[in-house]
């Protein structure tokens, strides 16, 4: 250190000091606490999940703190998880409830709307397989329909397509995505506004019943 350097130094006076930053207590919450945050952080994006996958986010949560895994074991044992016998799958009550309702409006909306737009054309540029399901998403009916196909199969091309047809007839149009990456990578394919449900549920804005057609 250069001798200016030193005379600043023993310059300083102990009331210029800044104040010490102030201590930062250690995460209190305990075992429950640790598996209480694994299941809301599982469960916010997956209805079923192996117990080892919850021990695992516990563990990962509560890194540093002492507790066995055999006390790890005994917390979720004490939890009202329903488990699949012949595996180690298993499920919250929340999330089967949720599930049910989902299949009851499936049930309940079936055949119980106008369609969307039972005269579009789609673009002759998608392939048979994108037109037929462009054209059964926009005739349905149902309150829910699902879209699904493997990956590269040109479900974004369609998708977006679905939405020419929606708003040449006058829908209102949202997309939104379970992941970050998903919404990105559907404003990078044209669909600007997509966007993810977590946004659209923290937005404070009331969610009103609409249909929807799921892409998976």
């Amino acid at each position: 250190m250069p001798a200016s350097e030193h005379e600043a130094l023993a310059k300083l006076e102990p009331a210029r000091l800044p104040p010490p930053l102030p201590s930062v207590a250690p995460e209190k919450c305990g075992l429950p606490g640790f598996v209480a945050w694994a299941d809301e952080h599982l469960f916010e994006r997956r209805s079923v999940v192996g117990d080892y996958e919850l021990m695992s986010a516990a563990l990962a949560r509560g890194r540093g703190q002492k507790f066995s895994l055999e006390d790890l074991e005994n917390e979720l044992a004490k939890r009202d998880y329903i488990r699949d016998a012949k595996s180690r799958k298993l499920t919250n009550r929340e999330a089967l409830v949720c599930e049910f309702s989902l299949v009851l409006d499936a049930q309940n909306g079936m055949r119980s709307h106008a369609a969307f737009n039972a005269g579009y054309q789609p673009a002759e540029s998608l392939s048979a397989e994108q037109r037929g399901a462009v054209l059964r998403i926009l005739r349905s009916r149902d309150f829910i329909t699902v879209f699904q196909g493997a990956a590269g199969v040109g479900k974004t091309f369609a998708v977006r397509e679905v939405v020419r047809g929606l708003e040449a007839a006058g829908h209102p149009v949202r997309v939104f995505a379970p992941q970050h990456q998903q919404a990105a990578d559907l404003r990078r394919d044209g669909l600007a506004s997509a966007d993810t449900l977590a946004k659209l549920l923290a937005g404070g804005r009331t969610v009103r019943r609409a249909r929807c057609a799921r892409r998976s």
